[in-house]
């Protein structure tokens, strides 16, 4: 393991264009992880976090801004090219059932990758998804079943070992345990965990939980209505947030190990829609931000304290 940069977004900005106008997805987003590191993307629904993932996976374009996997623009690749990078990303996705096709077996999941890409002899193959339903937590006695007669957390696992099969080094894990009961979460996560270390494998981990993302991520994104609005390491995040929005998120959510400090959450009666017109778009839920005209006039500006960055003009007081 070391610190080479093998996902890196830089500026992105994605616009979606409806009947009801202009939806500015991402705005401005930039992100980088190293070799066999976690970046957890974390916001409410709406919050852009998903649009980055479908980016980085190459299933949407952006309008502006660049994606680079192991170092090559996205948007630089030819259709031969970028078919051949996708062995180096790969997927797990949020419903373990619906990700599955009903009608195949596990083992002609698991292998779907490794037929995609002309991978060995059929004897080559079998063995080879026998080895990744062993190291999932599964045996051979599943080849034959199909995903109706699993349950959700051994579809998911079914699923990660075919995103495993062609030895990918970025995985995208998209709300990948949100579907599951709390008990098989934890085993997942703890899956998730065991296989990263033993493949030196790079996460990109999209939640809503910020409960989550303390466990697994080395790194934490908060994002809100398209935009990071504070990054930094985990112990960053949760002892010493600086955003009002990651305060309120930290507030919610119950974790094993507390915060260092003590976080008063505010009381938001409703959740108001935020004010275009507004510099900051998170005011409107901000009792500083409707406090202060700065927070609906003036351009907001990302604030450094090492690697940890925010992008408020009222940051909660440092705690270090």
């Amino acid at each position: 393991m070391n610190n080479e940069i093998v996902l890196e977004t830089q500026s992105l900005t994605k616009i979606f264009h409806g009947a009801r106008g202009d939806v500015t997805a991402l705005d401005d987003v930039s992100f980088s992880i190293p070799e066999g590191k976690t970046l957890a993307l974390v916001g409410e629904s709406g919050s852009g976090k998903t649009t980055a993932a479908r980016l980085v996976l190459g299933l949407e374009t952006q309008n502006s801004g660049t994606v680079s996997v192991l170092g090559k623009d996205l948007s630089s690749l030819n259709k031969k090219e970028l078919r051949n990078l996708r062995r180096s990303i790969q997927v797990v996705q949020q419903n373990p059932y619906s990700q599955l096709n009903r009608r195949h077996s596990v083992q002609r999941i698991v292998e779907t990758p490794l037929l995609a890409f002309n991978e060995g002899s059929a004897i080559q193959r079998r063995d080879k998804v026998v080895d990744l339903l062993e190291s999932v937590g599964l045996d051979s006695a599943y080849l034959n079943r199909r995903p109706h007669e699993l349950s959700g957390g051994q579809c998911q696992r079914v699923a990660i070992a075919r995103a495993l099969a062609i030895d990918p080094k970025i995985v995208v894990l998209d709300e990948a345990v949100s579907a599951l009961d709390v008990s098989v979460r934890a085993q997942v996560l703890n899956l998730l965990r065991k296989l990263q270390i033993a493949r030196n494998l790079t996460y990109l981990f999209i939640t809503h939980d910020l409960g989550v993302a303390h466990y697994l991520a080395d790194e934490i994104a908060v994002m809100f209505r398209g935009k990071i609005v504070e990054k930094g390491d985990r112990t960053q995040i949760f002892s010493n947030p600086h955003h009002h929005y990651t305060k309120n998120l930290i507030s919610s959510v119950p974790l094993a190990e507390p915060p260092e400090a003590e976080i008063e959450a505010i009381s938001v009666d409703t959740l108001p829609i935020p004010n275009s017109a507004d510099a900051c778009s998170y005011r409107t839920r901000c009792a500083v931000g409707l406090a202060e005209s700065e927070c609906g006039t003036k351009e907001l500006k990302i604030s450094l304290a090492g690697s940890h960055e925010w992008l408020c003009h009222f940051p909660l007081e440092s705690k270090i």
